[in-house]
C-alpha cells in the first residue's frame, strides 16, 4: 500500500479505478444460519456433535475484499470462532461464552488454553497446545486440542473430545461423543459415549499467520488516497476538529490522521461507515458512537488502542453493528472495570487484557488474551453485506 503514495497525480486515477471496480463487484453477500453462503465460500456455523463425526470448524469462510474495496471484510473476518486467539489464553477467573440465536459461541486458540472453575463454553473449543483446567470446564460441543488436556474437576463434553498427546486429571468426565485421545489417565467417575481413534481436523481455526491476516496498516494507507471527507467537508487532520463536540459520518470511507483527537469526538453514525485512523488513540469510551437505526462502523485503527471504556459502547441489540479493527504490531486493548462492548474486535497483532467484569456481545480476535475476574463474550456474527 505505501507504494501508492509515490504515484503523485496517478493516485486519483488509481482511486477512481478502485472505486469502479468496487462498485461493479458489489457487496453482496449472505450467510444463512446453517453456515451456507451465496456468495463465495461456505460462512459460519459450528456443526453440532452427532456422536459420529468431528466437526470443530468449518473448512471455508467468506473471501476477505480488497483493502481498496467499500466492503466490510467483518463477514470474512468473524465468520468462525466468538473467540479467537492467535497465542496464548490464560485467566484467573470466570469465562463464559453464549451464542446468539442458536449460533455457537466457539472459542479457538492457537496456544495454550488455561481454564480457572465455571468456565463455560457455548460452543466448541479448540486448542492448539495444550489444555490445562482446575476446577470445572463444560463445552457443549466438541473439545480439540494438539497437546495434553488435563485438569481437576468436573470436566464436560457435549460432544467428542480429541486429545491427541492423551488426557490426565481426576474428578468426574463426561463425553457425549467420542473420546478420541492418546493416553488416557482420569482417575474418577467417567461416562463416556464412545472411544474412537484421533482424528486432526485440518486447517487452523483462526487466520493468524503473517499471509492470512487482514492488513489493517495497508487499508489506512489506501484509505488516505481514496475517500469521502471532500464530499462531506471533513478534514484529514482530526487535529482540525479540537472544539467541535461531535461529526456526523453518512455512508462512506473516511480518513484522518492524528487518531488521538477522535478520542474527545462523538461519532454521529448514518448509513454504512467505514472511518480510517492513523495514529494512536488513548480511548474509545461510553457512548462515544452513536449508531442511527440500520447504521454500521467499520473502524479500523492504524496505531495503539490502549483503553476500551465502560458501557453503553455500540448497539446492544445489534452488535454485528460495530466492527474495530487494530493494526500495529505493538498495539495493547486494555477493557477495565466492569466493562461492556457491544461489537465485534479484531485485533490478531495486540494483547488483550481484561480486569473486573468484562462483557463483550460481539466477537473477538487477539494476539492473547489474560483476564482476571468475569469474562462474557455473547457471541454475534455478522450475516450480510450491505448493498453498494
Amino acid at each position: 500500500m505505501k507504494k501508492l503514495s509515490s504515484l503523485g497525480l496517478l493516485a486519483p486515477s488509481f482511486a477512481f479505478a478502485f472505486a469502479a471496480a468496487a462498485l461493479v463487484s458489489g457487496c453482496s453477500l449472505r450467510v444463512d444460519g446453517d453456515g451456507t453462503a451465496d456468495g463465495a465460500g461456505s460462512g459460519s456455523g459450528m456443526v453440532r456433535s452427532n456422536g459420529q463425526a468431528l466437526g470443530y470448524f468449518p473448512p471455508e469462510q467468506p473471501k476477505v475484499p480488497e483493502p481498496t474495496s467499500h466492503c466490510t471484510p467483518a463477514p470474512a473476518l468473524f465468520a468462525k470462532a466468538a473467540v479467537c486467539v492467535c497465542g496464548d489464553m490464560s485467566h484467573a477467573g470466570r469465562l463464559v461464552t453464549r451464542g446468539i440465536g442458536g449460533d455457537a459461541a466457539d472459542v479457538a486458540v492457537l496456544g495454550d488454553f488455561s481454564a480457572a472453575s465455571g468456565t463455560r463454553i457455548d460452543g466448541s473449543l479448540r486448542v492448539g497446545g495444550d489444555v490445562s483446567f482446575a476446577g470445572d470446564l463444560r463445552v457443549a460441543d466438541h473439545l480439540y486440542s494438539a497437546g495434553d488436556v488435563s485438569g481437576a474437576g468436573d470436566f464436560s463434553v457435549g460432544g467428542d473430545l480429541g486429545a491427541k498427546r492423551g488426557l490426565s486429571g481426576a474428578g468426574s468426565l463426561t463425553v457425549g461423543g467420542q473420546l478420541r485421545a492418546g493416553d488416557v489417565s482420569f482417575a474418577g467417575d467417567q461416562r463416556v459415549g464412545q472411544r474412537g481413534a484421533f482424528v486432526d481436523p485440518g486447517a487452523a481455526p483462526c487466520g493468524c499467520d503473517a499471509a492470512s491476516r487482514y492488513d489493517v496498516a495497508g487499508a489506512v494507507a489506501a484509505a488516505k488516497l481514496q475517500n469521502d471527507n471532500v464530499r462531506a467537508g471533513l478534514p484529514l487532520d482530526a487535529s482540525a476538529l479540537v472544539g467541535t463536540s461531535s461529526v456526523t459520518l453518512k455512508s462512506g470511507r473516511y480518513y484522518l490522521s492524528n487518531a488521538q483527537a477522535v478520542g474527545k469526538l462523538t461519532l454521529n453514525v448514518e448509513g454504512a461507515v467505514q472511518l480510517y485512523l492513523e495514529g494512536d488513540i488513548g480511548a474509545v469510551g461510553e457512548g462515544q458512537v452513536k449508531l442511527a437505526k440500520g447504521a454500521t462502523l467499520d473502524l479500523f485503527v492504524d496505531g495503539k488502542l490502549t483503553t476500551v471504556g465502560e458501557a453503553s459502547f455500540g448497539d446492544p441489540s445489534r452488535p454485528e453493528a460495530f466492527r474495530l479493527y487494530v493494526g500495529g504490531k505493538n498495539a495493547a486493548i486494555t477493557f477495565a472495570g466492569r466493562a461492556g462492548f457491544h461489537g465485534l474486535v479484531y485485533a490478531p497483532e495486540a494483547d488483550l487484557s481484561f480486569a473486573g467484569e468484562a462483557r463483550i456481545q460481539g466477537g473477538l480476535v487477539a494476539k492473547h488474551v489474560s483476564y482476571a475476574g468475569e469474562l462474557t463474550v455473547e457471541g454475534a456474527r455478522v450475516w450480510s453485506q450491505p448493498e453498494t
